[in-house]
Protein backbone atom coordinates (compact mmCIF):
# COMPACT_ATOMS: atom_id res chain seq x y z
CA UNK A 1 0.00 0.00 0.00
CA UNK A 2 1.24 3.47 -0.73
CA UNK A 3 1.81 5.84 2.06
CA UNK A 4 1.45 9.86 1.29
CA UNK A 5 3.55 11.04 4.57
CA UNK A 6 5.72 9.09 7.48
CA UNK A 7 6.18 12.25 9.11
CA UNK A 8 9.40 12.38 11.06
CA UNK A 9 11.62 10.16 13.02
CA UNK A 10 12.85 8.93 16.62
CA UNK A 11 16.21 7.90 16.45
CA UNK A 12 17.75 6.19 20.14
CA UNK A 13 21.70 5.46 20.10
CA UNK A 14 22.87 2.54 22.94
CA UNK A 15 25.73 0.91 22.78
CA UNK A 16 25.92 -3.04 23.38
CA UNK A 17 29.30 -4.69 23.66
CA UNK A 18 31.07 -2.46 21.53
CA UNK A 19 28.02 -2.54 18.95
CA UNK A 20 25.93 -0.23 18.02
CA UNK A 21 22.04 0.33 17.99
CA UNK A 22 20.32 2.38 15.99
CA UNK A 23 16.44 3.11 16.34
CA UNK A 24 14.15 4.49 13.87
CA UNK A 25 10.39 5.32 13.90
CA UNK A 26 8.53 5.86 10.46
CA UNK A 27 5.62 3.70 9.87
CA UNK A 28 8.35 1.52 9.09
CA UNK A 29 10.47 0.67 12.14
CA UNK A 30 14.42 -0.82 10.94
CA UNK A 31 16.69 -1.45 13.98
CA UNK A 32 19.85 -2.87 13.44
CA UNK A 33 23.05 -3.96 15.87
CA UNK A 34 26.48 -5.34 14.99
CA UNK A 35 28.79 -7.23 17.01
CA UNK A 36 32.22 -6.88 15.89
CA UNK A 37 35.02 -9.21 16.00
CA UNK A 38 37.65 -10.69 13.92
CA UNK A 39 36.26 -13.12 11.57
CA UNK A 40 32.96 -14.00 9.18
CA UNK A 41 29.84 -12.01 10.48
CA UNK A 42 27.05 -14.24 10.86
CA UNK A 43 23.23 -12.37 10.24
CA UNK A 44 21.10 -13.17 12.79
CA UNK A 45 17.16 -12.28 11.57
CA UNK A 46 13.79 -11.45 13.26
CA UNK A 47 10.81 -9.82 11.23
CA UNK A 48 8.00 -8.18 12.88
CA UNK A 49 4.75 -7.97 10.21
CA UNK A 50 1.32 -6.31 10.55
CA UNK A 51 -1.74 -7.62 8.53
CA UNK A 52 -2.81 -3.97 8.07
CA UNK A 53 -0.91 -0.76 8.49
CA UNK A 54 -3.73 1.60 8.77
CA UNK A 55 -6.65 1.14 11.24
CA UNK A 56 -9.69 3.24 11.23
CA UNK A 57 -12.47 3.16 14.58
CA UNK A 58 -15.58 4.21 13.51
CA UNK A 59 -17.98 6.21 16.23
CA UNK A 60 -21.18 3.44 14.75
CA UNK A 61 -18.62 0.69 15.39
CA UNK A 62 -17.84 -1.07 18.52
CA UNK A 63 -14.17 0.39 19.60
CA UNK A 64 -12.01 -2.78 19.10
CA UNK A 65 -9.99 -3.69 16.03
CA UNK A 66 -7.25 -6.33 15.94
CA UNK A 67 -4.41 -6.83 13.75
CA UNK A 68 -1.88 -10.35 12.95
CA UNK A 69 1.12 -9.26 13.83
CA UNK A 70 3.74 -11.97 12.49
CA UNK A 71 7.15 -12.98 12.47
CA UNK A 72 8.28 -14.20 9.04
CA UNK A 73 12.31 -15.02 9.98
CA UNK A 74 13.33 -18.04 11.36
CA UNK A 75 14.08 -16.78 14.32
CA UNK A 76 11.74 -15.91 17.61
CA UNK A 77 10.79 -12.28 17.95
CA UNK A 78 10.38 -10.52 20.97
CA UNK A 79 7.72 -7.57 20.93
CA UNK A 80 7.08 -4.11 22.72
CA UNK A 81 3.81 -2.31 21.85
CA UNK A 82 3.66 0.99 22.23
CA UNK A 83 1.09 3.40 21.51
CA UNK A 84 1.82 7.33 20.56
CA UNK A 85 -0.94 9.88 19.74
CA UNK A 86 0.94 12.74 16.30
CA UNK A 87 -0.09 15.69 17.52
CA UNK A 88 0.84 17.46 13.77
CA UNK A 89 -0.35 15.02 11.13
CA UNK A 90 1.16 15.24 7.50
CA UNK A 91 3.63 18.14 8.47
CA UNK A 92 6.88 17.82 8.34
CA UNK A 93 9.01 16.66 11.55
CA UNK A 94 6.03 14.35 13.59
CA UNK A 95 5.29 15.43 17.26
CA UNK A 96 4.48 12.84 19.36
CA UNK A 97 3.73 11.94 22.44
CA UNK A 98 2.95 8.82 24.52
CA UNK A 99 -0.87 8.09 24.70
CA UNK A 100 -2.79 5.47 27.02
CA UNK A 101 -6.23 6.49 24.78
CA UNK A 102 -5.70 2.80 23.04
CA UNK A 103 -5.20 0.34 25.28
CA UNK A 104 -2.89 -2.90 23.06
CA UNK A 105 -3.31 -6.53 24.55
CA UNK A 106 -0.90 -7.88 24.79
CA UNK A 107 1.84 -5.38 25.31
CA UNK A 108 4.41 -7.82 25.55
CA UNK A 109 4.44 -10.80 23.53
CA UNK A 110 7.32 -13.78 21.94
CA UNK A 111 6.34 -14.84 18.35
CA UNK A 112 7.55 -17.99 16.86
CA UNK A 113 9.57 -18.73 14.16
CA UNK A 114 7.46 -18.13 10.93
CA UNK A 115 4.47 -17.65 13.46
CA UNK A 116 1.55 -14.78 14.19
CA UNK A 117 -0.21 -13.63 17.39
CA UNK A 118 -3.60 -11.68 17.37
CA UNK A 119 -3.40 -8.37 19.18
CA UNK A 120 -6.10 -6.49 20.13
CA UNK A 121 -6.43 -2.60 19.85
CA UNK A 122 -9.33 -1.06 22.15
CA UNK A 123 -10.14 2.43 22.01
CA UNK A 124 -10.51 4.23 25.23
CA UNK A 125 -12.02 7.36 24.66
CA UNK A 126 -13.95 9.29 21.56
CA UNK A 127 -12.60 12.92 20.48
CA UNK A 128 -15.36 15.33 20.48
CA UNK A 129 -14.38 17.54 18.27
CA UNK A 130 -12.16 16.30 15.31
CA UNK A 131 -10.33 13.22 14.19
CA UNK A 132 -7.33 11.85 16.25
CA UNK A 133 -4.20 10.04 14.46
CA UNK A 134 -1.96 7.54 16.17
CA UNK A 135 0.80 5.22 15.62
CA UNK A 136 0.90 2.07 17.28
CA UNK A 137 4.68 0.62 16.90
CA UNK A 138 5.45 -2.83 17.29
CA UNK A 139 9.26 -2.98 18.44
CA UNK A 140 11.37 -6.01 18.64
CA UNK A 141 13.00 -6.50 21.50
CA UNK A 142 16.82 -7.54 22.01
CA UNK A 143 15.56 -10.58 24.82
CA UNK A 144 16.72 -13.78 23.94
CA UNK A 145 19.93 -13.24 21.82
CA UNK A 146 22.33 -12.63 25.17
CA UNK A 147 23.39 -15.82 25.00
CA UNK A 148 23.89 -15.90 21.86
CA UNK A 149 25.91 -12.35 21.91
CA UNK A 150 27.98 -13.95 24.75
CA UNK A 151 29.23 -17.17 22.84
CA UNK A 152 29.57 -14.34 19.75
CA UNK A 153 32.39 -12.17 21.75
CA UNK A 154 33.77 -14.84 23.01
CA UNK A 155 34.58 -17.05 19.71
CA UNK A 156 35.76 -14.02 18.06
CA UNK A 157 33.34 -13.89 15.61
CA UNK A 158 30.87 -11.43 13.86
CA UNK A 159 27.81 -11.55 14.53
CA UNK A 160 25.17 -8.95 12.27
CA UNK A 161 21.78 -9.15 14.13
CA UNK A 162 18.70 -7.15 12.07
CA UNK A 163 15.78 -6.48 13.43
CA UNK A 164 12.61 -5.17 11.40
CA UNK A 165 9.57 -3.91 13.33
CA UNK A 166 6.39 -2.31 11.57
CA UNK A 167 3.97 0.52 12.90
CA UNK A 168 0.20 1.16 12.26
CA UNK A 169 -1.22 4.47 11.50
CA UNK A 170 -4.59 4.93 13.18
CA UNK A 171 -7.30 7.26 12.54
CA UNK A 172 -10.21 7.94 14.99
CA UNK A 173 -12.86 9.46 13.57
CA UNK A 174 -14.75 12.37 16.25
CA UNK A 175 -18.36 11.08 16.85
CA UNK A 176 -20.06 13.78 14.50
CA UNK A 177 -17.53 13.16 11.10
CA UNK A 178 -18.03 15.67 8.47
CA UNK A 179 -15.80 15.52 5.05
CA UNK A 180 -15.33 18.64 3.69
CA UNK A 181 -12.56 19.77 0.85
CA UNK A 182 -12.63 23.50 -0.13
CA UNK A 183 -10.28 24.47 -2.99
CA UNK A 184 -9.45 27.40 -4.92
CA UNK A 185 -7.51 28.15 -8.18
CA UNK A 186 -5.33 31.26 -9.00
CA UNK A 187 -2.90 31.35 -11.71
CA UNK A 188 -0.13 29.39 -10.85
CA UNK A 189 -1.70 27.22 -7.81
CA UNK A 190 -4.25 25.73 -6.62
CA UNK A 191 -4.87 25.67 -2.46
CA UNK A 192 -6.81 22.82 -1.22
CA UNK A 193 -8.49 23.67 2.71
CA UNK A 194 -10.41 20.82 4.85
CA UNK A 195 -12.75 22.68 6.54
CA UNK A 196 -14.39 19.72 7.65
CA UNK A 197 -13.39 17.31 10.90
CA UNK A 198 -12.32 14.07 9.08
CA UNK A 199 -9.14 14.26 6.92
CA UNK A 200 -9.81 13.68 3.32
CA UNK A 201 -7.71 12.03 1.00
CA UNK A 202 -6.39 12.89 -2.39
CA UNK A 203 -5.72 9.20 -4.85
CA UNK A 204 -4.86 9.27 -8.13
CA UNK A 205 -4.84 12.35 -10.18
CA UNK A 206 -3.65 14.07 -13.10
CA UNK A 207 -3.27 17.21 -14.10
CA UNK A 208 -3.72 17.76 -18.38
CA UNK A 209 -4.02 20.08 -21.50
CA UNK A 210 -5.43 18.04 -23.51
CA UNK A 211 -4.01 14.66 -23.80
CA UNK A 212 -0.83 15.88 -22.17
CA UNK A 213 -1.03 14.49 -18.92
CA UNK A 214 1.09 14.62 -15.86
CA UNK A 215 0.57 12.80 -12.95
CA UNK A 216 -0.91 14.71 -9.38
CA UNK A 217 0.56 14.24 -5.96
CA UNK A 218 -1.37 12.37 -3.67
CA UNK A 219 -1.61 13.73 -0.11
CA UNK A 220 -3.83 13.34 3.09
CA UNK A 221 -5.13 16.47 4.01
CA UNK A 222 -6.26 16.61 7.45
CA UNK A 223 -8.68 18.72 9.45
CA UNK A 224 -7.80 22.50 9.51
CA UNK A 225 -4.89 21.88 7.14
CA UNK A 226 -4.34 23.76 4.13
CA UNK A 227 -2.33 21.78 1.13
CA UNK A 228 -1.04 23.45 -1.90
CA UNK A 229 -0.03 22.52 -5.73
CA UNK A 230 1.46 24.68 -8.23
CA UNK A 231 0.03 24.02 -11.99
CA UNK A 232 -0.38 26.05 -14.93
CA UNK A 233 -4.22 27.82 -15.15
CA UNK A 234 -4.65 25.92 -18.48
CA UNK A 235 -4.39 22.10 -17.25
CA UNK A 236 -7.58 20.96 -15.66
CA UNK A 237 -6.99 18.36 -12.57
CA UNK A 238 -8.90 15.12 -12.10
CA UNK A 239 -8.61 13.50 -9.26
CA UNK A 240 -9.95 10.27 -7.00
CA UNK A 241 -11.17 11.84 -3.63
CA UNK A 242 -12.34 10.03 -0.15
CA UNK A 243 -13.18 11.15 3.34
CA UNK A 244 -11.50 8.76 5.68
CA UNK A 245 -9.65 5.60 4.83
CA UNK A 246 -12.16 3.45 4.63
CA UNK A 247 -14.92 5.30 2.07
CA UNK A 248 -14.88 4.87 -1.52
CA UNK A 249 -12.94 7.08 -3.76
CA UNK A 250 -14.93 9.40 -6.01
CA UNK A 251 -14.36 10.83 -8.89
CA UNK A 252 -13.18 14.58 -9.42
CA UNK A 253 -12.66 17.03 -11.89
CA UNK A 254 -11.48 20.46 -11.25
CA UNK A 255 -11.23 22.65 -14.21
CA UNK A 256 -8.82 24.92 -16.17
CA UNK A 257 -8.84 28.43 -15.09
CA UNK A 258 -10.91 30.72 -17.32
CA UNK A 259 -10.42 34.28 -15.30
CA UNK A 260 -8.95 35.48 -12.07
CA UNK A 261 -9.79 32.70 -10.03
CA UNK A 262 -12.28 29.72 -9.52
CA UNK A 263 -13.12 27.44 -6.23
CA UNK A 264 -15.05 24.59 -5.66
CA UNK A 265 -15.35 22.04 -2.85
CA UNK A 266 -15.92 18.24 -2.26
CA UNK A 267 -18.03 16.95 0.12
CA UNK A 268 -18.84 12.73 0.16
CA UNK A 269 -21.63 12.47 -3.14
CA UNK A 270 -21.28 15.80 -3.69
CA UNK A 271 -18.90 17.96 -6.02
CA UNK A 272 -19.14 21.68 -6.13
CA UNK A 273 -17.32 24.27 -8.71
CA UNK A 274 -18.61 27.93 -8.90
Amino acid sequence: MEEFEHGGSVKTNKNILGGGLLLKFGLFLILSTTIFSFSVATPLHAQVTVNNVIVTFLPTKRPIQNVLVGNSSENPAYVLAHVEVILNPGEQGDKVEPSKDILVSPKTFSIEPYGERAVRMLLRKVPTEKEKVYRVLFTPQDRGFGQEVKETVSGRTASIRVLTGMGVLVFVQPKNPLGHLKWKRTKNKITFTNVGNVHVELGEGKMCVNEDCKEAPRKRVYAGQTYEIPVKADRKIEYLMRTGSLAGFEAVELPALEGESIDGEFIPGKRVAD
